[in-house]
């Protein structure tokens, strides 16, 4: 099973819903730091996580925009198209990490 640990600060507070059968679900968005383009500028790898049921209520009560968190999880499928997307791009602005 693969497992991915991201370290970033949110970009937003957190959203909270709740499923059809009652769970709750917190998401947010995730910016980690991915080094400098060749201007100088700081770029960043964008994220959506999700947190379920008591790690939901967890994340409501303590986070908010800007908190700096670890996240550790299995990656979705998309995930992996978006990385890749992210990569190409990186390559066309000549990112130096």
């Amino acid at each position: 099973m693969e497992e991915i640990t991201l370290i970033g600060n949110l970009g937003n507070d957190p959203d909270v819903r709740y499923t059809n059968g009652g769970e709750k679900v917190v998401s947010f968005s995730l910016a980690v730091q991915a080094g400098k383009n060749t201007q100088g500028e700081a770029l960043a790898h964008w994220y959506t996580c999700d947190a379920w049921e008591r790690l939901a209520d967890i994340c409501e009560q303590y986070l908010r925009k800007g908190s700096k968190v670890l996240v550790r999880g299995l990656p979705r499928a998309e995930a992996f198209r978006l990385l890749e997307a992210l990569w190409d791009k990186e390559e066309e602005e000549g990112v130096d990490a």
